[in-house]
């Protein structure tokens, strides 16, 4: 099987965002390692933490 890798433009990566914020808010709760209260926060801190600067931050493909 093989991978390919495409570039992601601003709508595509918006799109995602979105779904993988709420996802991985939703794992943490269901994994018992965060309350459901705030879940949905800390995951968006998560995800602004790792990626600063969106689509464009360095070193994330």
């Amino acid at each position: 099987m093989m991978v390919s890798l495409k570039e992601m433009n601003e709508n595509a990566f918006e799109s995602y965002k979105k779904i993988a914020i709420k996802n991985y808010g939703d794992e943490k709760v269901k994994s018992g390692n965060w309350p459901l209260e705030g879940s949905h926060e800390r995951s968006e801190n998560n995800f602004k933490e790792l990626l600063p600067d969106g689509l464009h931050s360095k070193e994330n493909y």
